[in-house]
């Protein structure tokens, strides 16, 4: 493929006594992805990428979703880069599991000293919407 490329001729060899040599222009190299996968090529490389997303890579997008939501308060309380908070969220579905699953990562991202299902009464609350799923944010600075 990185012979026919750059224009270089292609032996190939048949049997003991023959030899067929193919020009560039002979052969029409493609790249063709299949469904569910991303390809690239360039000088000589190629790059395939699954582009399917699992339940799980869902899930650790939504979580991602969350931590940007609760950047967004953090940014409009003013809260200092080092302010700790108590965060909760009260949702259900995928977006609960989500939470459920990667809450170590949702705490250190957020600063959290714990996360709560429910929301109380403290803090900044707010009314989101993840992927269809509502959710209710609440963020109190410590």
């Amino acid at each position: 493929v990185q012979a026919a490329t750059a224009g270089e001729q292609i032996a190939l060899k048949l049997d003991e006594d023959r030899e067929l040599v193919l020009e560039a222009e002979d052969l029409d190299v493609r790249i063709h992805q299949k469904e569910g996968w991303s390809a690239a090529e360039a000088r000589g490389v190629v790059v395939v990428l699954s582009t399917e997303v699992t339940p799980e890579l869902r899930r650790e997008g939504l979580v991602r979703e969350v931590i940007s939501h609760v950047q967004g308060i953090r940014r409009d309380l003013d809260l200092g880069y080092d302010q700790r908070i108590k965060l909760s969220v009260a949702t259900e579905g995928d977006l609960a599991q989500a939470i459920d699953e990667h809450g170590e990562h949702l705490q250190k991202e957020t600063l959290s000293v714990e996360i709560c299902k429910t929301t109380g009464v403290g803090g900044e609350i707010r009314e989101i919407e993840i992927d269809g799923t509502a959710a209710r944010i609440a963020v109190e600075p410590l």
